[in-house]
């Protein structure tokens, strides 16, 4: 024996748009379950926590890698004049040994 799930008299008809007869004029549209305020909710207070896991995880991986370029490029830029202090030190000793040598030269 089986069952049947709604009985002949209110079948459903599938072509909506199909003139309803007076026995089955409230089975042609049928009204979906609507969700519920609470699950909307829940839902989109779960959505706005990934969201904002995923902005923090961005916002940290691009401090981190700012912070990576701009300790290299400061690295270089110390180590550049680190060797233009070298180089001043060099030509102020070297103007120093030509001030001497004038000096030498004027006097004689």
């Amino acid at each position: 024996m089986s069952i049947q799930r709604t009985p002949p008299k209110f079948a459903s008809n599938p072509n909506l748009s199909a003139s309803a007869e007076v026995d089955d004029i409230f089975v042609n549209s049928r009204k979906r379950k609507q969700p519920e305020d609470d699950d909307i909710t829940y839902r989109m207070k779960i959505l706005e926590d990934k969201l904002d896991k995923f902005d923090q995880n961005i916002s940290e991986t691009i401090t981190k890698s700012l912070q990576l370029i701009l300790a290299s490029h400061l690295s270089k830029i110390t180590v550049s004049l680190a060797a233009l202090n070298d180089t001043v030190h060099g030509l102020g000793s070297g103007n120093a040994s030509f001030k001497e040598s004038l000096k030498d030269i004027n006097s004689r």
